[in-house]
């Protein structure tokens, strides 16, 4: 039967994205002999089908069941900075199910939810922002294997309340694996579907240190922690094919940090034998500086250019590390979209509401001119910031969160305040903003390439009914496979 079963799902709605995070620790552990499954999409698998298609694959010799939290739907359960969240209520019984009929197996939750997530019959988190999470869980498994040979990994309490201690494991001494080596691939046991787009890592990390950002390997070079080139050309021939897939959803935090990544994507679009596409995570301000970048992002295969400008105003901007979208991007951003792109790269804008020295109007003119300028997709978020709790162990934290007074926040119970905001009124405002900018908040470039496996250029009816052709069909084959 299977060693390992690690749970996947994305937020409850008709879309098939796929978080890659479980399938690269699922491969990771079947090259060091263990057997794995993923069950992805399980906030729509009913009650019945869950637990059906756990009970194929669990057993005596099944040792953990992971569940991944990054992009999972998670209910509040308290509101505020330091909110805590409860999982989906099918998820929480298929868990009860799990430890009632076989309470020795392991269950641990990963991703970055993991720590604000209150969830009985959970043993442990697997979380660490230093160490490659793949390294982690082989740790772990081995110690569940063989406990005498292998000690348990480190670990460290990150939750208390009310007598009850949540433990993380956050450290490795393996140091295997390394992301330049990865030959991650898919397996017939994923239950890709024809055509499907899927996740695709190049590298990890982020060459900037914008000071509310919490991601893990900031400030790193443009070279460091890029994957081996050959490995990806034989990611994408091998989806192409066994399944067809002529689009990506590229992972990195920025894909363009460097000129070299852009032109190795661009050559090795020319050599691909389909039309390769992909939708990813941009600076905006590298373009404007590497202006010759712009034909090859394009001509790579782009589809759709995520932003973060944050802000356009012009002190706000400078003060988060971002000082470029508050100078150029009101001017320059609608030049690249409708001019040197022609409008054939969608462009999708993410804001922060609640940035100090903003006002409200300035923030207010910002959705005015997504409208104006038939920017393609924008959203807007209140400043998120976590507040230190003396004696109580935190997550990776962002400078914002370290040094808030400094930066002019103070608390009001689990509310931030600042001279001209609170987290309510951020809140408030950056929902009516969303829908100021409407249509364009709905477009979203993340969708794009499930549109384009439906064949519809917008979002119709037959999208949706296609979605939910392949929801099932995804159903079936997973009950289709064999321990």
């Amino acid at each position: 039967m299977t060693q390992v079963v690690l749970l996947n799902s994305g937020p409850q709605n008709l879309y098939l994205h796929r978080y890659v995070g479980p399938y690269k620790q699922a491969h990771w552990l079947r090259k060091h002999g263990y057997t794995v499954q993923v069950i992805d999409h399980i906030g729509k698998l009913d009650q019945g089908l869950l637990l059906e298609v756990l009970a194929q694959h669990l057993d005596q010799d099944t040792l953990l069941v992971g569940v991944a939290t990054t992009f999972m739907d998670v209910s509040a359960l308290t509101t505020g900075p330091n909110q805590r969240y409860s999982l989906p209520p099918n998820l929480v019984r298929a868990l009860h199910w799990i430890r009632s009929q076989w309470p020795g197996v392991k269950i641990i939750t990963g991703g970055h939810n993991s720590e604000i997530v209150d969830m009985p019959y959970v043993d442990a988190s697997l979380q660490s922002y230093t160490v490659p999470p793949e390294d982690i869980i082989l740790d772990l498994l081995d110690h569940i294997r063989d406990p005498k040979t292998y000690p348990e990994p480190a670990k460290r309490v990150y939750f208390t309340k009310q007598g009850e201690t949540r433990f993380c494991y956050d450290t490795s001494s393996r140091g295997e694996y390394h992301i330049e080596q990865d030959d991650f691939s898919w397996r017939d046991q994923d239950c890709v579907l024809r055509g499907e787009p899927l996740p695709l890592d190049l590298s990890r990390g982020c060459i900037f240190k914008c000071r509310f950002c919490r991601y893990p390997h900031l400030g790193k070079r443009s070279h460091d922690y890029v994957r081996d080139w050959s490995w990806i050309e034989r990611e994408v021939r091998e989806n192409w094919r066994r399944w067809g897939t002529d689009c990506y959803y590229i992972l990195d935090d920025t894909f363009n940090d460097s000129p070299a990544k852009v032109q190795a994507l661009l050559e090795l679009r020319q050599r691909l034998p389909f039309d390769f596409g992909w939708v990813g995570y941009l600076r905006a301000d590298l373009i404007w500086s590497r202006p010759e970048t712009a034909a090859w992002i394009r001509d790579s295969g782009c589809r759709g250019a995520y932003f973060g400008l944050e802000t356009l105003d012009p002190q706000a901007s400078q003060r988060i590390g971002k000082g470029w979208s508050g100078r150029h991007a009101r001017s320059w951003i609608p030049e690249l979209y409708h001019g040197i792109w022609q409008g054939e790269v969608p462009i999708h804008c993410n804001f922060i509401v609640g940035l100090e020295p903003e006002t409200e109007e300035s923030v207010t003119s910002t959705a005015t001119w997504v409208r104006d300028e038939k920017i393609y997709s924008a959203a807007f978020y209140p400043l998120h910031l976590l507040r230190p709790q003396p004696g109580q162990p935190q997550p990776i934290t962002s400078e914002f969160d370290r040094d808030s007074e400094q930066w002019g926040f103070r608390w009001l119970g689990r509310e931030w305040v600042s001279p001209q905001w609170t987290l309510s009124r951020a809140t408030e405002l950056a929902q009516a903003l969303n829908s100021i900018v409407g249509p364009a908040q709905q477009q979203n470039i993340w969708n794009i390439p499930q549109r384009r496996w439906s064949g519809e250029p917008l979002h119709t009816e037959r999208v949706w009914q296609f979605l939910r052709d392949r929801t099932q069909e995804y159903q079936q084959q997973l009950r289709s496979l064999e321990p």
